[in-house]
């Protein structure tokens, strides 16, 4: 993960922000590597719904990630989303 240098200044709101990303970014990866490791257990004709649905949630985690990484080093540089 991105480093949180984060100032000691920042609002609850940021607050608020960056722990919405963490969360998703970390819901997002748990169900793409979830999709992934059930895809055998589950009926044949469904097994290409399941690799979709992972490999879908994949790039949404690295989607969240970068976010994730700009918007701390946006905190970090006294920026964010109220300057």
């Amino acid at each position: 993960m991105p480093t949180l240098d984060l100032p000691a200044d920042f609002s609850v709101f940021e607050f608020t922000v960056l722990a919405s990303f963490v969360i998703t970014f970390l819901g997002m990866a748990a169900g793409a590597i979830f999709f992934a490791l059930e895809r055998n257990s589950v009926a044949p004709r469904y097994r290409s719904l399941m690799t979709v649905s992972a490999v879908i949630l994949f790039i949404a985690t690295v989607n969240y990630y970068f976010m994730l990484g700009h918007y701390s080093t946006g905190l970090a540089d006294g920026g964010g989303l109220i300057s």
